[in-house]
């Protein structure tokens, strides 16, 4: 692969854009380290919140609502108790189907909070098996094509994983048991 212009592309560099690439013997180092207004290019893996969940005897949901309190506090800029409890839940829901539902290993995130504009920009993005074909996994389920599976998808109720869920026992239920309600909220 070849790279070029990146010498170009400061503010993306200082986000950590080439660190991400990995490109052997990076000359486009990364400057951003995080701060009060922004999180650089970061990897949330699967793998580590298995091992953090174990470590604190919890669940897979509850490592990554950790982590997730952890960048709300960043992007809600102490606005308010209530914008942070807000976009917390909001990226646990996103991270969840990264992991639960798209299969994925690992996700890549990035936000930043730009003062003069009071505006918010987030990515979060995974190389997991896409909103269509976990659809096609439900039983309850049938999209044609992915636009018309992201519609379902942000429908209340709609889940490829909630029917199973509703066969536990009361006792077997957690608070991380798929609802359906994720993408919708």
């Amino acid at each position: 692969m070849t790279y070029r212009g990146l010498n170009n592309l400061e503010y993306a560099n200082n986000l950590g854009f080439s660190e991400a690439l990995n490109i052997e013997k990076n000359p486009y180092p990364q400057g951003a380290f995080g701060g009060n207004s922004y999180i650089p290019l970061s990897i949330m893996k699967l793998q580590e919140l298995e091992d953090e969940a174990l470590d604190i005897e919890g669940q897979l949901g509850d490592a990554i609502e950790r982590r997730c309190e952890d960048l709300s506090k960043i992007v809600s800029q102490d606005r308010s108790e209530e914008l942070r409890m807000t976009l917390a839940r909001s990226f646990c829901e996103i991270f969840r189907n990264c992991f639960e539902h798209g299969k994925s290993e690992s996700a890549v995130f990035c936000a930043q909070y730009w003062p003069k504009l009071d505006t918010v920009e987030i990515c979060i993005a995974d190389r997991g098996i896409g909103v269509f074909e976990s659809l096609c996994e439900s039983k309850h389920t049938n999209p044609n094509n992915d636009d018309e599976a992201l519609a379902y998808s942000l429908m209340p109720g709609i889940s490829s994983k909630a029917w199973r869920y509703k066969k536990k026992k009361a006792v077997q239920k957690t608070v991380w048991d798929n609802s359906g309600y994720g993408l919708f909220f």
